[in-house]
């Protein structure tokens, strides 16, 4: 598993475990399920003696290699997200859109940027002259024109448009009106177009610099929703793990109960057993192989999950076959408000700030349509000033545009207005009607949001109920296969009996394994409670990551 990066998004980054060095060791050697460790009624008398917490036994083997030619890797929950953050393609893919919002922003700014313009020019005449007027006696005028253009354009931010531009050429006729020949001129030109009413203002011409804004809220919370997605999803896949590991202990467990209790039957099959009783055994040893095969499965499957949701190459197939969470889910109840859960929710959960960004992008598209039912009204201004000469002197001329003769000015107003103006007043009907329909989006958010929040903490409270409720049924379930088995040891049958009381100790067995299994289930679910409701909150990226009772260094990998 790659070392994370720093932990950009997470609220609280440094109370992170620090990544200790690979730590490489053997893994023990566990058969399955042909090799079966010592019966349970060993561990049962370690119980009794006060060595072993009798609820949670299986912790500690959690923690260890189960499966056979095991190539594991040890991680907690927080190296798990750390991971995640560092190389899913999810994750990265959703920074790539943020990426994209914000040069959106950068791209409606540029169009207040100056704009450098140059033209230069060439041509040549030759036309026929039927006018003597023309030329003075030539029969063909002929014209040499060089000129360059070299100005600057800028787009302000009240809708106008300034211009400011440098003109120089040259000149020359055979006609011999054209005085004086040769000529070099020049003219500086500084124009203004301001609209007065309509598509003028500042919220006009700014307006797509405002939506790009507002794209970018939107993308950035998209963002959060999707990264708070994949890692919730990171996150249950996590407990979900640990609670297939449990239950493969737990049946893995059942089994060897089963098979001791066929080597006490097949002991004693001259003394009060016979085959019947063996074919009883057989059929529900056969019954737990079948679920063990299940349930390994689908704890394969679920690292295959873990392992696309991380995206890492270091945990291919090929190099880990094991993935061994170091988490426990024994965990401190706290109570919830309700009604500051509510508030949180509809302070951080992104789908509301999405559909309020969503809501201003209607009502500044309500502000454009209303400019638009002004009518069109352009100021026009125009100032410049020139320089002629002979003998192709540009640079006299360019310089006599400052020192002689004034400057020439031009203005002028331009109006227009459609008849009936149709199509302005449907555009602001239209845009009213967006908004409105917008607004009832974000009331619907805000709704769904409540509910959300308010199911997520009356989950998270019943499930610590639960729990409660499956620790007194395994406890009761304990005591009752001690009974019988202690019963069957001392006592045995009769047998006519024996089948029955074989039969019923089975039973207790496998009632004993599936409270062990609710209560390890119930607790998860606790678990997946509290992540859903950090989810409907909006907090799973602002809180610390959920995590349980202090583990040791999160890494270690064995190949």
């Amino acid at each position: 598993m790659a070392t994370p990066k720093r932990l950009s998004t997470l609220g609280s980054p440094q109370r992170l475990p620090p990544i200790h060095p690979l730590e490489r060791s053997a893994p023990p050697s566990l058969a399955f399920p042909e090799e079966i460790p010592p019966p349970i009624a060993d561990r049962i008398r370690i119980v009794q003696s006060g060595h072993q917490d009798p609820l949670h036994w299986w912790d500690a083997l959690v923690r260890d290699p189960l499966l056979p030619e095991s190539r594991w890797v040890k991680f907690n929950l927080q190296t798990l997200l750390a991971d995640a953050l560092a190389n899913s393609p999810r994750i990265e893919s959703v920074n790539q859109q943020n990426q994209v919002a914000l040069e959106g922003i950068l791209d409606q700014e540029a169009t207040f940027d100056s704009r450098l313009l140059l033209d230069n020019r060439y041509g040549r005449t030759s036309d026929p002259v039927g006018n003597s007027l023309v030329t003075g006696g030539p029969p063909r005028l002929r014209e040499e024109d060089w000129g360059t253009n070299l100005g600057i354009r800028k787009q302000t931010r009240l809708g106008g448009e300034f211009e400011f531009r440098q003109e120089l050429g040259l000149l020359n006729s055979n006609s011999l009106f054209f005085i004086p020949p040769n000529q070099g001129n020049s003219r500086l030109t500084v124009s203004l177009s301001q609209p007065i009413l309509a598509g003028g203002g500042q919220l006009y011409a700014e307006r797509l610099i405002l939506e790009a804004r507002l794209n970018s809220q939107a993308t950035d919370q998209e963002a959060i929703q999707e990264i708070q997605s994949t890692l919730a999803e990171l996150m249950l896949s996590y407990w979900n793990l640990y609670e297939r590991r449990s239950q493969l202990i737990q049946q893995n467990d059942l089994l060897q109960r089963g098979i001791h209790l066929e080597q006490i039957v097949q002991g004693r099959r001259d003394l009060d057993t016979g085959p019947i009783e063996h074919l009883r055994i057989k059929e529900q040893l056969t019954i737990r192989k079948t679920r063990i095969l299940r349930t390994r499965t689908d704890l394969e499957n679920q690292q295959t999950r873990i392992t696309a949701l991380i995206g890492s190459q270091n945990l291919r197939h090929d190099l880990i076959n094991e993935m061994i969470p170091l988490g426990n889910p024994q965990t401190s109840f706290e109570k919830t408000d309700l009604r500051q859960a509510v508030l949180t929710g509809l302070h951080h959960r992104p789908e509301l700030a999405i559909a309020a960004a969503e809501l201003e992008t209607k009502g500044l598209q309500l502000q454009i349509s209303r400019n638009q039912l002004l009518p069109q009204l352009n100021a026009l201004v125009e100032a410049y000033v020139a320089g002629l000469n002979g003998r192709s002197d540009v640079a006299g001329s360019f310089a006599d545009q400052f020192s002689e003769g004034e400057p020439g000015f031009s203005a002028a107003l331009e109006f227009e207005m459609p008849v009936g103006r149709r199509s302005a007043h449907a555009k602001n009907r239209a845009a009213m009607a967006s908004y409105q329909k917008q607004l009832a989006e974000v009331r619907k958010t805000v709704l769904v949001i409540r509910s959300d929040t308010e199911i997520a903490v009356r989950e998270m409270n019943v499930t610590q109920q639960v729990i409660a409720y499956r620790q007194a049924t395994l406890l009761a379930a304990l005591a009752e296969e001690q009974y019988l088995t202690r019963r069957w040891e001392l006592l045995g049958g009769d047998g006519s009996s024996a089948g029955l009381i074989i039969e019923d100790l089975l039973e207790a067995q496998n009632r004993r394994t599936a409270a062990e299994e609710l209560l390890v289930t119930a607790q998860v679910e606790y678990l997946r409670a509290v992540i859903r409701l950090h989810l409907a909150m909006g907090t799973l990226l602002v809180e610390q990551p959920l995590s349980t009772r202090p583990v040791p260094p999160p890494l270690s990998i064995a190949q």
